[in-house]
């Protein structure tokens, strides 16, 4: 009834964690590992981002040189085989990163990247992998494959079940709204940049993306 009534809830890494669990009943942000069956429809929210994204190149189109996009994901669709898809990601968590630095890349029109540019690198040290569809957003999102290791160990499974993954989410509540990040920003102070983000969520959220009554 808090965030309802206009409270803005801010939830970071095994917190975020434990909002995203269909259980808790507090965000429609998912565990990938918990929606595996669905993951077509998010999917398509991430391919309309990589779409609203994509810059091209009119020399390059007029000579027939573009082709489609590799980082297109690829449906699972109703005949695929969930048990392989079971596995993969089971073994993506058991490799997982225990502190790869890895690269965000930020939805520049958010309020919550106010102050950054496009992208920022964050400590990922996780096995959980936020996924998000409407109405939640997902205003700094984990980097495609190719572009995602900045420094330290990632196995190319664990890459693969990271990669456009969700690491800063919004969505709205009633008045209120519930921001979750997948880890910790401002690890140890040293990431200034995924800091500023946290910033942003605590001095902005109340007034950009909630509306809290106020009593005279």
């Amino acid at each position: 009834n808090w965030v309802k009534d206009g409270g803005t809830l801010i939830a970071l890494a095994g917190a975020a964690n434990f909002l995203a669990d269909s259980s808790s009943g507090l965000s429609s942000v998912r565990k990938k590992s918990n929606i595996l069956k669905e993951l077509d429809s998010y999917n398509y929210n991430l391919n309309q981002y990589q779409a609203a994204s994509t810059t091209v190149d009119s020399l390059e189109l007029w000579e027939g040189k573009i082709t489609e996009n590799s980082n297109k994901q690829k449906s699972t669709g109703e005949k695929s085989n969930i048990k392989a898809l079971e596995d993969q990601d089971k073994l993506g968590r058991k490799l997982s990163p225990q502190g790869a630095i890895l690269r965000v890349n930020l939805n520049q029109d958010h309020w919550l990247n106010f102050g950054c540019g496009k992208m920022v690198p964050v400590l990922f040290n996780t096995s959980t992998v936020l996924m998000t569809k409407n109405p939640s957003s997902t205003p700094a999102r984990l980097a495609p494959e190719e572009d995602l290791r900045l420094g330290g160990l990632l196995w190319p499974e664990a890459k693969a079940r990271i990669a456009n993954g969700s690491w800063a989410t919004q969505e709205r509540m009633g008045n209120g709204q519930v921001i979750l990040f997948a880890t910790q920003p401002n690890f140890r102070g040293y990431f200034r940049g995924a800091e500023r983000l946290l910033l942003n969520a605590l001095f902005y959220g109340p007034g950009l993306g909630a509306n809290a009554g106020v009593d005279w």
